[in-house]
Parts: C-alpha cells; sequence; structure tokens
C-alpha cells in the first residue's frame, strides 16, 4: 500500500513527479495485499528480501515470488506501461 506520505518522500527526492506518483500509487493499491506489501516494503521502506521476510514471517524465496509476481503485474498495467513510456 503505497501512502500519499510516500508518494511526498519520492516527489522530494525528485524520483517521481506528483502525478505519476498516483498513477503508481493507485496501481499498487489494486495489488492483492499479499503483493501490494511486498512491494511497498521493498520500495518505499527500502527493506532487502531477507529483511522483507522476516517481517512478513516468510521464506526469502516467498519473498522474491511475490515481488516476481507483483511486478508482473505492473508490467502488464496499461496506466504503468504509459507511464514509463512502455511498449508492450
Amino acid at each position: 500500500m503505497i501512502t500519499k506520505h510516500a508518494c511526498l518522500d519520492m516527489r522530494k527526492s525528485g524520483s517521481l513527479p506528483q502525478d505519476d506518483c498516483h498513477v503508481l500509487r493507485d496501481e499498487v493499491n489494486e495489488l492483492p495485499d499479499n503483493l501490494a506489501v511486498v512491494v511497498t516494503l521493498r520500495h518505499l521502506e527500502g527493506l532487502t528480501v531477507e529483511e522483507l521476510s522476516q517481517r512478513l514471517a516468510i521464506k526469502p524465496n516467498a519473498a522474491r515470488v511475490r515481488l516476481f509476481r507483483a511486478y508482473e503485474r505492473l508490467r502488464m498495467s496499461p496506466r504503468v506501461i504509459e507511464l514509463f513510456g512502455w511498449e508492450n
């Protein structure tokens, strides 16, 4: 779950413009909870896969699989494709 606060932090760092942050936040929040939480912890809190697995009480490979599945879904999202200028 990407929060409004996290978007503000990304904007302050210059890594993501405001409008883009809203799109990305909305898309991550549309993921199933078990996938959204790993993306949030990994990229917004900066946790390693090992830290992620400890926090969620899952094996590191399970954390990697969840991240992979989340990324796959995000890459298929038309809004994310447009945001990053990817082509299908």
